[in-house]
């Protein structure tokens, strides 16, 4: 398998998010047909007709073997390619995966934060700074403002950079670097 970098260079991106913003949207046709979906964490053993299927890459970084394993295993689409975020150890797990060589105190810098930035404002960051995409698109990406779409409690707005992703994410927006399709 090839970096992600690779896969990307001179391909329409669209990253999905993880916001239950997606429900009801009325994207999943628009998701369907991107060239290339970036998906995050547990999103791939949830999806359905909102919030597409297709996903072309998965990044995640979740800990255990085991909860890697589960999420992997009860996807409706198994991922093409599968990348390991550099924020924990390598869980041993049983699928083929590539580290995703992004440097998180880059982020972090970029950001201006000491906090562990999100998987996919992790990913965007490298999407722009690492590879050559012709563009770039995100959908559901809304700084943790909804809870997410596969979860039945709130993730903790603690452990991450909530108002520096979303001022980085909006930079992004008004200076044309990507396009918010939600």
């Amino acid at each position: 398998m090839n970096s992600l970098s690779e896969q990307i260079k001179g391909k329409e991106v669209l990253l999905v998010g993880n916001s239950e913003s997606i429900i009801g949207a009325g994207l999943g046709p628009t998701i369907q047909s991107a060239e290339f979906v970036i998906r995050f964490n547990l999103s791939i053993a949830h999806l359905n007709s909102c919030t597409g299927t297709k996903t072309d890459a998965w990044v995640f970084a979740m800990k255990r073997q085991r909860v890697c394993r589960k999420i992997y295993n009860n996807a409706i689409i198994k991922p093409r390619a599968c990348f390991r975020h550099e924020r924990h150890p390598d869980p041993g797990v049983d699928f083929n995966f590539i580290p995703l060589d992004v440097s998180i105190s880059s982020v972090q810098k970029e950001l201006q934060t000491t906090l562990d930035p999100s998987v996919g404002v992790c990913t965007l960051w490298y999407v722009l700074n690492c590879s050559e995409p012709k563009n770039v698109s995100i959908v559901a990406f809304d700084s943790f403002l909804n809870k997410n779409f596969h979860a039945e409690v709130d993730i903790p707005r603690s452990q991450h950079p909530v108002a520096e992703e979303a001022r980085y994410i909006s930079y992004l927006k008004s200076s044309k670097k990507i396009n918010c399709l939600d």
